[in-house]
């Protein structure tokens, strides 16, 4: 391990309970190591990459450096019981389904510290595209047609084009690596051919479908789900087939929430989730499920309900009370969101991006933070970059 170039291991606190975070280069896992700092915990931080806005954070104690997890996922995870080992630390949250893959199955590794996984099988039924509708309709959740592929075989005749390729798992275990697929919006079958060309994990194709993205998300613990909060996607980056640019909670569907938490019961799930869903004419159709800290984490801050905070505490044997949401609470991903009101500029609705730049009463940025500048100083110049390449 090596810590990050001018990043120096910052002074230690023993009477803070230790958490070591596996992050990444997202502003979820930003959000889940300020919301741990302020309820009181130490984080300890390992990323792969130097490019990450969580290793410019006051509240990270120590940033530290290891290889991909994709790579070797048991050489992995032997370094970070190392890295847990010597930093004493009290709970190991994997926050990345790489990380969250590599580790399942591997607690041992550290030697009776908490590790925030579920069982191999919860996962493996989370994470698993091809099983997703299955699991979806025996608690009421509609679904896209899905056609399961083989990309060693032809591609089956029923598929409609366009459609969107998912690898069946975004991380697949093999015997001795981590292997990520590419997500692909093809308009016919010979773009299908030719993206799946050298491909050998399985893949789902599912047809374009019009709606709104939006999102079930929260906390479980052995398969109890102890919070949910809904969320809109107002603006999404890429605008088709894209991820969150800017949300804002609303107020909850029983009938979508009562799904959820008939999924999360199933499959023994404990830790965060979320569930996204498109909101067509037809009504909401679940798309995917995130066992770990997504994109937009960050809202759950905003609305009130520290999760990370409360997870850790479950895994330290504690009980906790999570407060309802608050419905309206918003969440601006300052660099997606910049290229979504971009867009808007450049197809002649330069007012309605001016509208939505101004201050919101309750809107929040994922990476901006007086308390916090570092992140930010990071992102200044992404965002730079991104207003030359996108305004008019």
């Amino acid at each position: 391990m090596w810590p990050l170039q001018g990043q120096a291991e910052r002074g230690r606190d023993g009477s803070r309970p230790r958490v070591l975070v596996t992050a990444d280069e997202c502003v979820g896992t930003l959000a889940l190591v300020r919301g741990l700092a302020d309820d009181g915990f130490q984080p300890f931080v390992v990323v792969n990459r130097d490019d990450t806005y969580v290793a410019r954070s006051r509240h990270a104690a120590a940033v530290l450096q290891l290889d991909d997890p994709h790579g070797d996922p048991a050489v992995w995870a032997r370094d970070l019981a190392a890295v847990a080992e010597q930093l004493d630390v009290d709970v190991i949250l994997p926050a990345t389904e790489a990380s969250l893959c590599a580790l399942t199955g591997r607690e041992e590794l550290f030697g009776g510290r908490v590790v925030g996984t579920s069982s191999k099988e919860a996962l493996d039924a989370a994470v698993d595209k091809s099983r997703l509708p299955r699991l979806a309709a025996r608690h009421g959740l509609r679904t896209p047609p899905t056609v399961a592929i083989d990309p060693e075989e032809p591609v089956p005749d029923e598929i409609d084009a366009p459609a969107i390729l998912k690898p069946a798992r975004t991380v697949v275990p093999s015997d001795c690596e981590l292997v990520r697929g590419e997500t692909a919006i093809v308009q016919d079958a010979d773009e299908m051919e030719a993206h799946l060309e050298g491909e050998t994990a399985p893949y789902i194709a599912q047809p374009l479908v019009d709606g709104g993205l939006a999102a079930v998300s929260g906390l479980a613990w052995r398969g109890e789900t102890l919070s949910a909060m809904h969320q809109r996607a107002i603006r999404t980056w890429p605008p088709e087939a894209g991820t969150t640019a800017y949300s804002e909670t609303v107020l909850p569907d029983p009938e979508l929430e009562a799904g959820v938490r008939g999924v999360l019961a199933e499959i023994g799930w404990s830790g965060v989730y979320n569930f996204q869903f498109l909101m067509t004419d037809d009504g909401p159709m679940l798309i995917d499920i995130n066992p770990r800290v997504y994109g937009s984490f960050g809202l759950t801050l905003a609305a009130g309900q520290n999760l990370g905070a409360a997870w850790c505490r479950l895994l330290l044997g504690e009980t906790v009370e999570i407060p309802p949401y608050e419905v309206g609470a918003g969440l601006h991903i300052e660099v997606q969101d910049v290229k979504a009101l971009a867009r808007f500029a450049r197809r002649g609705r330069g007012r309605e991006a001016l509208r939505a730049l101004r201050p919101r009463a309750r809107g929040n940025m994922a990476t901006l933070s007086v308390r916090d500048p570092g992140p930010a100083l990071a992102m200044s110049s992404e965002l730079w970059g991104v207003v030359r390449r996108h305004l008019p």
